[in-house]
């Protein structure tokens, strides 16, 4: 295989690890919100219920706002050390499987000349580069887990003003709130917060993944011939990120992931040694290379890939689909981008189920 192309399937597949990398860190944040929110609910039933007909009132629920709002505050520091403590040995990580893919594709004679940077350099570069393409709070970091938290804060903050004009009971409000346990607390205002944090953590992952490579492409200017975006293409790929697949920009320049919040969009290198030198820019910024390397889609790529890797990426009835049942990945997904479950997928796709053996 050209060593261009072996690059480029090693960087899927890592990709594909790093989702589930990605997937970690997010049980762990939310875990940490979770403690939190039960913290909250316990201020909340501190509140003497028998002071609810009281000119008392309304100065017991302004002293535990401000009790509120200091948990709140404990948190979001709580909140920005863990993401650091997740996300540093992310940039670390990203040197070392650069290093050692060069190694594997190109040999250790070429490895030889790849100039490797120190890991301490590397996670403390990733870290302080700005999210690129993004919404605007979400620039750095810092600013964005304080956006993160103002908007949480404010959350609680107007419901239970609110349920003190209506008259709500302590009880209601948390539900409000929180949600019930009955629903997984996936109905209470909190929700809303809950989703914007999980989307933040797998962005901050992706970043801090993609700025440790880049950094470690800039500093080999003189083996790259360019930095090719590599999307992951299934129902759930933006417009953005299946528009900048497979195209070839400048090591400098030139769009890199994330795109947009939760982006799970990739980069990898192209090697001058294979592809030669560059002949042309097109209008988007892009580059066309003597000798571009061959490239396939994450949809014609998963296809190539031995039945148990798509079985441990798809799951065993969904990589039954997938190929013997000729599904595409799109169909495994919503309109809004949410995967489908088998039930789902029966009563859309029973064709598919047929061919794969799947009919019951």
């Amino acid at each position: 295989m050209p060593i261009n192309k072996d690059l480029q399937d090693s960087a899927i597949r890592h990709q594909i690890f790093m989702s589930r990398v990605s997937t970690g860190v997010r049980n762990r944040m939310l875990a940490l919100l979770n403690r939190s929110e039960a913290e909250l609910v316990r201020t909340m039933n501190a509140l003497d219920p028998d002071l609810v007909s009281t000119r008392f009132k309304a100065a017991r629920i302004e002293r535990m706002l401000r009790d509120i709002r200091d948990q709140q505050f404990q948190l979001r520091g709580e909140f920005k050390r863990m993401l650091r403590g997740e996300t540093g040995p992310i940039a670390v990580n990203e040197h070392n499987f650069t290093r050692k893919q060069l190694i594997e594709a190109a040999g250790k004679s070429f490895a030889k000349g790849f100039d490797f940077v120190s890991p301490a350099r590397v996670q403390a570069a990733a870290m302080s580069r700005p999210f690129q393409s993004v919404h605007l709070k979400w620039a750095i970091e810092g600013e964005h887990v304080d956006e993160l938290f103002r908007r949480r804060l404010g959350l609680v903050r107007d419901e239970i003003r609110r349920g003190f004009v209506e008259g709500a009971s302590t009880p209601e409000l948390v539900r409000r709130i929180r949600g019930t346990r009955a629903q997984n607390f996936t109905d209470g205002i909190l929700e809303i917060n809950r989703r914007s944090a999980e989307t933040m953590v797998r962005t901050a992952v992706n970043h801090t993944a993609n700025a440790a490579r880049q950094i470690m492409f800039e500093e080999n200017e003189d083996l790259i011939a360019g930095i090719q975006y590599v999307a992951i293409l299934d129902g759930r790929t933006t417009a953005r990120c299946r528009g900048l697949d497979g195209k070839i920009y400048p090591i400098r320049s030139g769009p890199r992931p994330p795109q947009h919040p939760a982006c799970r969009s990739t980069t990898v290198e192209v090697l001058k040694s294979e592809a030669g030198p560059v002949i042309g820019k097109n209008r988007d910024g892009s580059i066309r290379l003597k000798n571009p390397p061959e490239y396939e889609s994450y949809n014609d790529w998963l296809k190539t890939q031995p039945k148990e890797f798509v079985e441990d990426v798809l799951g065993k009835q969904k990589a039954a689909l997938y190929l013997d049942g000729k599904l595409p990945l799109d169909k495994f997904t919503d309109s809004k981008g949410m995967e489908l479950t088998l039930d789902q997928l029966r009563v859309k796709e029973n064709e598919a189920f047929k061919a794969a053996g799947l009919t019951e």
